[in-house]
């Protein structure tokens, strides 16, 4: 009998401890690779919704003539908005025909609201909803916030356009109703996309594979106006040099990371608003480096860098369509270099990824 007690005796404690421990163990090993899967899978997609975006701006090329400027400046109708324009129309916005948002794009574009107001109304007061919509394939699925409403409700996008290699004048456009084009100002037509500015791919003579046409934003998390210190916005000061810009960002409680306040907390919101500080990024600082503007003039003296929540870099499409990730330690060169305008013509003083922001700068051989 006491043999047989000894024999159905359960286990100890300390047994059942030590597997819980074991259990414990094992799942500590393996959370991280399942994260790795999570983040490889919402990268993939991501890179899946680049290269569709891509695609519009091919189709968008090959039925018009040209590709759409990054700020579209339309003549509006002032019961739309008051002053008798409604404008920034991004590119992004420009391709929704093409990418399978033809409702949401007739639905904006018929009503001319004041795109960079999630709560714009349409002429007869009613709410327009589909300016606030979450559109999944102009967003990346690794930016937790990119669903969550904007600022004033407008719907997001991670996808931004490239401005090239220039600093200075990025808003002014000869199309604009507000700035007049000056001299001073060729540096902002060195990128693919530009404020009025409505390019063929014949003009990309550095060649469309060597070229990016957007890469990626990470979104301002916050839906009003405000500092939290992660990415997502731009610090607020004019810099003297790309190099002052990074230092200056860095050298804040939060090294490394971006700053925001007024306007710049405008960053990936309003799908359809094409400013640089909204919807555009320069190929100066490295990809996730920090982003500096003067606080004012919706971001026309600005650095605007791209940024991601993947590991080391951030997706870019070139204008061949093609998808690549772009290393946060890409050669730019920015100690070397001072101008606070940027070039005017010739190669980037900014290493490979400001080469592969220009246009027609001499670079066909720009590797990574």
């Amino acid at each position: 009998m006491a043999k047989s007690l000894k024999e159905r005796r359960g286990f100890t404690l300390v047994e059942l401890l030590v597997v819980i421990a074991i259990i414990g163990i094992l799942i500590g090993l393996l959370l991280p690779a399942v994260q790795a899967a999570r983040e490889a899978a919402r990268r993939m997609q991501c890179t899946n919704n680049l290269k569709q975006w891509g695609l519009g701006i091919q189709n968008y090329h090959d039925t018009n003539g040209a590709m759409p400027a990054a700020q579209s400046w339309c003549v509006g109708d002032s019961a739309y908005g008051g002053d008798g324009y409604t404008f920034n129309w991004s590119a992004t916005f420009k391709i929704f025909p093409y990418i399978e948002q033809q409702a949401i794009y007739k639905d904006i574009y018929d009503r001319r609201p004041h795109v960079w107001e999630g709560g714009a109304t349409k002429k007869d007061g009613s709410a327009l909803t589909a300016i606030k919509a979450v559109i999944d394939n102009i967003l990346c699925p690794s930016d937790g916030n990119a669903t969550q409403p904007g600022l004033n409700g407008g719907g997001r996008t991670n996808y931004v356009v490239c401005y090239g290699d220039c600093i200075d004048a990025n808003q002014g456009s000869q199309n604009s109703p507000y700035a007049t084009l000056s001299a001073e100002w060729d540096c902002s037509r060195r990128g693919a996309f530009g404020c009025g500015a409505f390019k063929n791919l014949a003009s990309i003579t550095d060649g469309t594979s060597n070229t990016i046409a957007a890469s990626e934003t990470v979104t301002n998390p916050q839906t009003s106006n405000g500092y939290t210190g992660i990415k997502g916005g731009v610090y607020p000061v004019r810099p003297a040099s790309a190099a002052d810009c990074y230092n200056s960002a860095r050298s804040t409680t939060n090294p490394g990371e971006m700053s925001r306040g007024s306007e710049n907390s405008w960053r990936g919101h309003w799908f359809g608003d094409g400013r640089p500080v909204n919807g555009g990024f320069v190929t100066i600082l490295p990809p996730n480096g920090p982003s500096c503007s003067n606080g004012a003039s919706d971001g026309c003296w600005a650095i605007v860098s791209a940024s991601s929540n993947h590991s080391g870099g951030v997706n870019a499409v070139m204008l061949d369509g093609s998808v690549r990730f772009i290393s946060e330690t890409v050669s730019t060169n920015i100690t070397g270099t001072s101008n606070i305008q940027g070039p005017k013509s010739g190669k980037s003083p900014y290493g490979v990824w400001g080469a592969m922001g220009t246009i027609s700068g001499g670079e066909t051989d720009a590797t990574l």
